[in-house]
């Protein structure tokens, strides 16, 4: 009986822990690297490989203004929809920020994490412009295939 209870004290703390690690990384708090994608310029090449900055940036947003980051999913689902070339360049310019800010903060990317306190707080300050751009390019989008009928 003692011996039963044993391993099912160490079942239930075994359990705990794995279950502790696995809700921090669902949650966001464990720690994602900068994406290191090489640049591309074909349209479907853009989707594929650029979807990790995408990711990136929400994982952050999620954060530090899960609003505005909702938004910015939805606008950006809706157009990769609706007209994937405006969200391949959606996701060319998102990318080209984030690289831009890296090298102006002067470090690698491979440095970079999602847990990185400045990255956190750029993120915070422009989520709020990003959801609006994908939301202008949704428009833009809407706009002309209204225009067209």
């Amino acid at each position: 009986m003692r011996l039963k209870r044993n391993h099912l004290k160490k079942f239930v703390s075994i359990s705990t822990i794995l279950l502790g690690l696995a809700s921090l990384s669902t949650n966001g708090y464990a720690s994602t690297a900068f994406p290191s994608v090489r640049l591309v310029k074909d349209t479907s090449d853009i989707l594929t490989n650029y979807q990790p900055y995408f990711d990136f940036v929400v994982r952050i947003g999620n954060q530090v203004d899960a609003s505005s980051t909702r938004k910015m999913i939805t606008s950006f689902t809706e157009l990769k929809k609706r007209n994937p070339e405006a969200a391949a360049r959606f996701l060319k310019g998102l990318r080209f920020e984030l690289v831009d800010k890296a090298e102006r903060m002067g470090r690698r990317e491979v440095i970079l994490t999602s847990q990185n306190p400045e990255i956190q707080r750029w993120v915070g300050r422009f989520i709020k412009e990003w959801a609006r751009e994908a939301d202008e390019h949704l428009y833009r989008v809407t706009s002309s295939q209204i225009a067209k009928k």
